[in-house]
């Protein structure tokens, strides 16, 4: 017996609790199937859902139009969503066709609403422009049905209901689909449904394993399907294992939660980063302030990323200095004193560059530590002695530098994804057992 695919996949019946709602959710946009937008409202749909105790069903992603959006709100099914949560295709462009095709599925008339139009209208003017007569789409709100004010744009989110089937449309554009649920949706759907217990969530980051390998360390999977229900969940720097409880009372929730560390302790042993889920770059933040220390950067591959990923760290500035994108080899040579006859003979993918790459950007930018990252990420570049995927890192620590070789699959974005993610499990894995606070400060409790 095999850990359920189903747990990793956003479908399936809903926790087995029958007092709760099968939840759907519905990504709306040509653009969504048209490869020109990625769709990322579901995600995290899914997560203030989970707030409720709300699980969701089944995320789908369709076209705005009479067919596809109109058939999918016509149909009841074999195993009919009683609550439906869509984004998009509520704006005032001729492809935003979601208002008109919802009303008429759930037998609604569209009602122009004068006092929304005058608030439409002022918001438009506080920005200096004036609305466009299709704009006036935008106050059409359904009879019967409701409407919930959205503060944060022009298009409210909409509700439409049919003997218990209750589906609410939302707008597409994050900022205002996340207004719309903190103020709105959310105290809607607890009124209506309740709060309940969705059990508690034990995760488990691991690393140096792919999602195949940890599945397998995990065996048998028996003793862990008894106390919940299993989840795998793939990022660049490692798979982060979940496991679900069900409502339990205290002291069987403690016990599983033992039983469970205990299990997946014994089967992953080093693998096993943290109990906590903890995503990587805060506990690399964690450790680099309990050690009183600071981070510079210096990548050249990956552009950047490494320092877009640690300042969307709230305080992060506690502990990053500052980062330098040196992406050519006279940025290399001029900056970071990465000599010029060490790139033409070995070249900037190599140790010796990512080295000096490193010490140069801890001198340059006053920091205790310096990550520095070079490779070819492709599609081009490659040879037959550095290949597309060949990365070199490279860290100053105080008092020597130390490099890894990274041979890493996939595409240019992947192999840019990947090396952040092992550069920074690198760091974590070293902070955690090398490096020591500056002369005279101390380990706060270390």
């Amino acid at each position: 017996m095999g850990l359920s695919d189903t747990s990793i996949h956003a479908r399936g019946a809903a926790g087995g609790r029958t007092d709760a709602p099968r939840v759907r959710l519905v990504a709306i946009g040509d653009e969504l199937l048209d490869g020109h937008t990625r769709e990322t409202n579901g995600r995290e749909l899914i997560r203030y859902l989970d707030r409720l105790g709300l699980r969701v069903a089944e995320l789908l992603v369709v076209r705005d139009s009479e067919e596809e959006l109109g058939g999918l709100a016509r149909s009841r099914g074999e195993t009919p969503a009683e609550l439906t949560i869509s984004t998009g295709g509520l704006g005032p462009t001729l492809d935003d066709r979601t208002r008109g095709i919802l009303a008429q599925a759930f037998g609604a008339e569209l009602v122009f609403d004068e006092e929304r139009w005058a608030r439409i209208v002022e918001r438009y003017r506080a920005l200096g422009r004036e609305p466009g007569e299709e704009s006036r789409n935008q106050a059409l709100h359904p009879r019967p049905g409701f409407s919930l004010p959205n503060g944060a744009g022009t298009a409210d989110a909409l509700g439409f209901e049919e003997r218990g089937r209750l589906w609410i449309a939302l707008p597409g554009v994050p900022s205002e689909m996340r207004h719309l649920m903190e103020m709105q949706v959310l105290p809607l759907l607890e009124k209506r449904y309740g709060s309940r217990s969705g059990g508690r969530v034990l995760s488990y980051r691991t690393r140096g394993l792919p999602e195949a390998l940890l599945h397998e360390r995990l065996k048998p999977h028996e003793d862990l399907l008894r106390l919940g229900e299993p989840g795998f969940y793939p990022h660049p720097e490692g798979v982060l294992f979940r496991l679900r409880l069900p409502p339990l009372h205290q002291e069987e929730e403690q016990r599983r939660t033992e039983e469970a560390g205990r299990l997946v302790r014994e089967r992953l042993g080093e693998h096993l980063l943290c109990e906590s889920g903890e995503d990587l770059l805060s506990l690399v933040s964690g450790k680099l302030r309990q050690r009183c220390l600071t981070l510079g950067l210096a990548e050249s591959c990956t552009g950047g990323l490494l320092a877009l990923q640690i300042t969307d760290l709230p305080g992060s500035s506690e502990v990053f200095r500052g980062g330098l994108v040196a992406y050519s080899n006279a940025i290399k040579s001029g900056l970071l004193g990465v000599p010029e006859e060490l790139l033409a003979e070995a070249g900037a993918v190599s140790a010796d560059c990512v080295g000096q790459m490193a010490r140069g950007a801890r001198d340059l930018l006053g920091c205790d530590l310096a990550l520095s990252v070079s490779g070819i990420a492709g599609p081009g570049g490659g040879t037959p002695d550095k290949p597309v995927g060949t990365v070199w890192l490279g860290l100053a620590l105080p008092g020597e530098t130390q490099v890894r070789l990274l041979n890493l699959p996939g595409n240019r974005e992947q192999i840019r994804l990947r090396a952040a993610g092992r550069a920074w499990l690198w760091l974590y894995e070293i902070l955690t057992r090398v490096v020591d606070p500056p002369a005279g400060q101390e380990k706060n409790g270390e």
